[in-house]
């Protein structure tokens, strides 16, 4: 049986000249078709019974869940675990695909959280390969054949048939498929809640909700696939998509129990593993199983264990990593063990005043389990105001039924952006591209006109703190239901609560379900034009580069400007989020650094070896880098040679010396000594009668001066210059 994807919706007309007046209307949701169950009646293989244990064990194969299919197992085992809680989740979703198909279909929350707090919790669910290999089979071929069932679309082979073609020896088994999900959540909540047209809004029985919490089941195979497609041969024409997905549970005939889990990172805070936050290649063990397995690169594993009631130590070790935990069998049940290490952001650190066309280290803290990472710079500007004349600034995100620049509905120049729900979409956005960094008297003004619209269709201002992960309403107007506004309104939103920080701002159209109108002419939807920004920094387009090794990179300012530079592990294939940035602010470097630089370049040196030690003597010719750099001599090689000498003629001893005149970071100053203890500069109080310091000659910059004291026949003089480099 074909279920019906498409959404439909009215749509304003002309005829003879008079135009009609719009008309709300409400999306058709799909449900997914009735679960489908089967049990043997007679085991077929060898009776249960634990797996030998070896002092060296082999990997197991637990199918490598993708990040959504582990998205799907950690939902699924969060409800067997709390039935109660997990129907007050989801009666209480503000998710708006979710509240569309309660609204359409009449759930009655009340009835469906009463039912869950019957629910008794169950243990977990162990991801199987054999099993995900059926579902992922059958999410593909509903996607290239356009149906949503539970048989085949060419052989008509049921689960059963599908489970056991892939050498799965089941003893019961249950299936839940959806070929219309929105996400995993508008998936998860479509099979918990059992959406359809059932009385109460929910199917009977309650097939999908019986096979979720079914105490029997052992495994689980999950088979999620994106994609959409249209069958128009039929009337009306029937879709799939954008996810489809298949459940198998099952119990095999000869079973263990399993210890499973995630390993993950918690980057969002949020206590629930999120895709994108698992942890690939780890080796987890545990004690007195004959199987280890290797964490997927969503960060899930399963490992069979003996039945026998007893404490397990489960280990996780690999990527500078490790860890443990006690997994507790009892009554053979299923054990769910995570693994969940501290995250510690790779926030450089360095030099916070860099030299301008100084290479210039900065290092970070490790991240475990990073096989990379790579490290960005972003210079700070001010965030330039958006006449909407063009999308050079934002990135659009709006259906491809209409277009996003109004030229007939505007409040100054070529045009305006105009949202629309042509399709009963969620969300319609602009999006800055650029990450904005507001300041104390941040404000966001525009001119704003919302038209025709009903009470579930929102014009809101949303900013993110963490890269576009979510969302947070800092303007929101309803529709009411009428022809709007008749002209632009100025409109002003307080960024100053978000000072300091690094974010993303966008215009979003939301639609929160139930009705809406979904023209997009000139008289319906929200018009924004106008945009000015005060007191808001924004960054450029951040320049990439990977980390050569190690935990340190080198960066070189071009200009007297602001940068910010973070970093960002590659963990499990994947970029994690990037770290809190530094701030640094490019200066004119003192000419010491400058001329460190150049000889470390020229020497191919790493940075800092010459500019960052100035009383080092890289060379070991005895002639410090600093002084190397007054007297113009190299530092890299040997040139104690060329040190000025003393000469003894006329009654009188001297040297002469050279110094850059625009080497204005350092003095440079002859000093005498007659026992190498006290050391006295011309002029100076105690020094000898007649030492003085001559400019004998300037040629460009630099000048020649010579030091010079009369000489005694009894008494004997030891020179030195002294280099000072200044604060």
């Amino acid at each position: 049986m074909k279920f019906n994807a498409l959404l439909i919706g009215s749509v304003g007309l002309t005829s003879l000249g008079l135009a009609q007046t719009p008309q709300p209307s409400s999306p058709v949701p799909t449900a997914p078709p009735p679960g489908i169950s089967e049990t043997r009646d007679a085991p077929r293989g060898p009776a249960t019974a634990d797996p030998p244990v070896s002092a060296f064990t082999t990997e197991y194969d637990h199918g490598d869940a993708t990040d959504l299919e582990q998205y799907y197992l950690e939902l699924l085992n969060r409800a067997r675990a709390n039935p109660p809680v997990e129907g007050g989740l989801l009666a209480t979703t503000t998710d708006p695909d979710v509240q569309s198909a309660y609204t359409f279909f009449g759930v009655n929350l009340s009835l469906m959280q009463t039912e869950f707090n019957a629910i008794s919790p169950a243990p977990p669910l162990a991801f199987n390969a054999k099993l995900a290999a059926a579902a992922r089979l059958h999410s593909a071929d509903m996607l290239a054949n356009i149906f949503q069932g539970h048989n085949s679309s060419g052989s008509g082979a049921t689960p059963g048939d599908r489970i056991t073609a892939q050498g799965y020896n089941w003893q019961t088994y249950g299936e839940n498929v959806y070929a219309a999900a929105k996400s995993v959540w508008h998936g998860h909540a479509g099979f918990e809640v059992d959406w359809g047209y059932g009385a109460d809004g929910m199917q009977s029985p309650r097939g999908h909700r019986n096979s979720i919490h079914n105490a029997a089941f052992r495994e689980v195979g999950v088979g999620v696939l994106l994609g959409n497609a249209t069958d128009n041969s039929v009337m009306p024409p029937f879709s799939v998509g954008p996810q489809l997905v298949t459940q198998d549970f099952s119990t095999a005939q000869s079973s263990s129990a399993f210890v499973l889990g995630v390993a993950y990172y918690d980057l969002n805070s949020n206590g629930f593993y999120d895709p994108g936050e698992g942890i690939g290649d780890l080796t987890v063990t545990v004690d007195g199983a004959s199987y280890h397995a290797v964490t997927a690169p969503s960060g899930g594993y399963a490992i069979p264990v003996p039945t026998t009631n007893a404490t397990r130590l489960t280990s996780f070790v690999g990527l500078n990593l490790s860890g443990s935990s006690n997994a507790v069998i009892s009554g053979g049940n299923n054990v769910k063990v995570d693994f969940i290490p501290t995250y510690t952001d790779p926030t450089p650190t360095g030099d916070t005043t860099p030299g301008i066309g100084i290479p210039t280290p900065y290092s970070f803290p490790m991240v475990g389990g990073a096989t990379g990472y790579l490290w960005r710079w972003s210079e700070r500007l001010a965030q330039p105001d958006d006449g909407a004349e063009n999308l050079s600034l934002v990135t659009d995100g709006t259906a491809v039924d209409y277009n996003v620049l109004s030229t007939t509905v505007k409040y100054a120049g070529s045009s305006a952006y105009h949202f629309a729900h042509p399709n009963f979409e969620a969300n319609q956005t602009v999006t800055y591209q650029a990450t904005l960094i507001p300041g104390a008297g941040a404000t966001v003004q525009f001119r704003s006109r919302l038209r025709t619209a009903t009470t579930y269709q929102h014009a809101r201002v949303q900013v993110s703190t963490n890269q576009g992960g979510s969302w947070i309403d800092v303007y929101d107007q309803a529709g009411d239901g009428t022809s709007g506004e008749s002209s632009f309104i100025l409109r002003s939103v307080n960024l100053s609560a978000y000072v300091g920080q690094e974010i993303l701002l966008r215009f979003n159209y939301v639609f929160l379900g139930t009705s809406a109108y979904t023209q997009t002419s000139d008289s319906v939807g929200w018009f924004v034009d106008a945009i000015d920004f005060t007191d808001v920094d924004t960054l450029t387009t951040p320049t990439e580069t990977a980390v050569s090794s190690g935990t340190s990179f080198t960066f070189t300012p071009a200009a007297a400007s602001t940068y910010l530079l973070s970093v960002s592990p590659t963990v499990s294939g994947r970029q994690l989020r990037w770290s809190p940035s530094l701030e640094v602010q490019g200066v004119t470097p003192p000419p010491f650094a400058s001329w460190a630089s150049t000889e470390e370049t020229n020497a191919a040196l790493p940075s800092g070896t010459l500019s960052g030690n100035p009383t080092a003597d890289y060379n070991h010719d005895g002639v410090a880098n600093l002084t190397a750099y007054a007297l113009g001599l190299s530092p890299v090689n040997p040139a104690a040679h060329l040190l000025p000498a003393p000469i003894v003629a006329g009654g009188s001893a001297y040297f002469e010396y050279q110094v850059d005149t625009t080497h204005t970071d350092i003095t440079v100053t002859p000093r005498i000594s007659a026992d190498l203890s006290i050391w006295k500069a011309p002029g100076e109080s105690g020094a000898p009668a007649g030492f003085s310091d001559t400019l004998i000659s300037t040629s460009g910059t630099v000048q020649t001066r010579r030091a010079t004291v009369p000489m005694g026949a009894a008494i004997r003089y030891f020179f030195h210059l002294q280099i000072t480099q200044l604060p």
